[in-house]
This record gives structure tokens, C-alpha cells and sequence, in this order.
């Protein structure tokens, strides 16, 4: 019986927290794997994501600390590619910043929310999940540059020029520079385009355990708050 008593009275808890907490904001969703053809205000107004850096993809020696700079620790970062003025992003993935900014070999991928991630001094960038690249020094797999053409999801990889200290490429390194170009999907060898854009989206995204239990507490706190006050 008290089990049962025990259990109402978190429901009941539970029930008035909710009911208190409307117009609570704040709520941010992580797209999963490769996304194409999204509104960029989807991202920003639906998704609930920062825009953190925007440049085009003809721009040299861009420090990763700028590119980076607004990127909160533990939370979560979308990379996205689009004409310039465009109010749709061609295509965009997220994930983790620890995974995203994992340092990888040559070739090499670290998967995470169902996409390949890749960031060293030769090419930052993604692929779809299962998907291989072949960094030279971007990712040029699936489009027709040299090894590794082999498979057909060029639409869903984006790579991104990167040196090192030295503004020499060095794989297995962690990069230091953002560099002209590569590809924004099937669209590559963007060297010199200044038509197209780079941003990179930026969140903080709690764990589904910690979320419930700071909406819970915060919107216990709400209620308790304004039911003092009404009395």
C-alpha cells in the first residue's frame, strides 16, 4: 500500500510539474545521419541551433579556434553547406563535439549519430554511416578524382580543407587551419568559390536522463514559485 501511495504522489508531482511548466523554451533536436535540402530556418528557429561561424569556401587560413570559438564543451555541432543566399542548406550532419573533433588518420572515420566523421590537418568532414573515404586531401570519394571513386553517396559527403601550424598537410594531426574549399555534397573542387558557404551549428544538448531530471526540477520549481506567490 504505501509502495502505492509513494508511487501517486510522484505521479501527481510529476502531473503538476508538467502542467505548470507551459511555455517553457529551449528544446533542441539532433538530426540523425546525413540531412539534405533543409530550411536553414529549421535549424535555427524548429531545431533549435546556434550559427557559430559562416564563411565561404574560398577562404584561407582561417584559425579553428575562430571556427570553433562559440562550440560549448560536452555539447553537440552541425556541420552544413550552402549556396550563398540560399535559405536552404544543401546538406548538413551533427554530431558530439568530442566526436566530431576526434583527430583521425588517413582515411580513417569515428561514427557517431549515424554519420562518419572525420578532422585532422588534411580535410574536416562526414560521410554517411558505413560510407569510406579517401582523403586527398579532402575527401574525394564518388567523385571521379583519382582512388577511391567507388561508391555512389557523393551527394551525402561534405570535406573541408585543413593544414596544420605550418600550413602543410599532416593526417593524424589535429588541424589548425580552415582552407579553401572542397565539396559540398556532389559538388566539388570549390577552391574558389566564393558562391558557396561553410557554417558550422552549434548546441547544447543534455543527456535524455539529466534532460527529464532538470525538467522535472525546473518545472517543480516553477509551480512551487507561483503558487507561493498567488498566495
Amino acid at each position: 500500500m504505501r509502495n502505492l501511495v509513494n508511487h501517486r504522489l510522484l505521479l501527481s508531482v510529476f502531473v503538476s510539474a508538467l502542467a505548470c511548466s507551459t511555455g517553457l523554451q529551449g528544446t533542441v533536436i539532433l538530426p540523425p545521419g546525413v540531412q539534405q535540402n533543409i530550411a536553414f530556418s529549421t535549424v535555427t528557429d524548429t531545431w533549435g541551433w546556434t550559427l557559430a561561424y559562416q564563411g565561404t569556401y574560398n577562404q584561407a587560413f582561417v584559425p579553428m579556434s575562430t571556427v570553433f570559438a562559440d562550440v560549448i564543451p560536452g555539447g553537440y555541432i552541425m556541420y552544413a553547406a550552402r549556396p550563398v543566399g540560399s535559405s536552404t542548406l544543401t546538406l548538413l550532419a551533427a554530431g558530439p563535439e568530442a566526436v566530431v573533433r576526434t583527430v583521425t588518420d588517413r582515411h580513417q572515420t569515428t561514427l557517431a549519430n549515424g554519420v562518419e566523421w572525420y578532422y585532422n590537418a588534411g580535410s574536416i568532414g562526414f560521410a554517411a554511416e558505413g560510407q569510406a573515404i579517401f582523403q586527398s586531401s579532402a575527401d574525394v570519394n564518388s567523385t571521379g578524382f583519382g582512388a577511391g571513386t567507388t561508391d555512389a553517396f557523393g551527394a551525402t559527403r561534405l570535406s573541408w580543407h585543413t593544414n596544420d601550424a605550418n600550413q602543410t598537410v599532416q593526417y593524424g594531426v589535429e588541424p589548425v587551419f580552415l582552407n579553401p574549399g572542397w565539396r559540398a555534397g556532389e559538388t566539388a573542387s570549390l577552391n574558389l568559390a566564393g558562391d558557396w558557404e561553410r557554417l558550422v551549428f552549434v548546441a547544447a544538448i543534455p543527456e535524455p536522463g539529466a534532460a527529464a531530471v532538470i525538467f522535472g526540477l525546473g518545472a517543480l520549481g516553477l509551480c512551487l514559485a507561483r503558487r507561493k506567490r498567488m498566495a
